[in-house]
């Protein structure tokens, strides 16, 4: 029987790491990559989340180890 559980998007700031990986450490690709997402997203909420993730790709933003 299905779960009647909302479907939860990846956090944002988990995908911009998983951008990061995948465009091999390379931020200024990852924030393209991100920018692209967002201007191609069909939904506010799918909008928001790739602002979401664009906001954890700017340098001053992202936390420090």
């Amino acid at each position: 029987m299905p779960t009647l559980q909302p479907r939860r998007l990846p956090i944002p700031v988990s995908e911009a790491q998983v951008l990061i990986t995948i465009c091999d450490d390379d931020v200024a690709l990852a924030r393209s990559e991100a920018s692209y997402n967002y201007r191609r997203a069909e939904t506010e909420r799918e909008a928001a989340f790739w602002f979401g993730v664009l906001e954890a790709l700017i340098p001053d933003r992202r936390p420090q180890a």
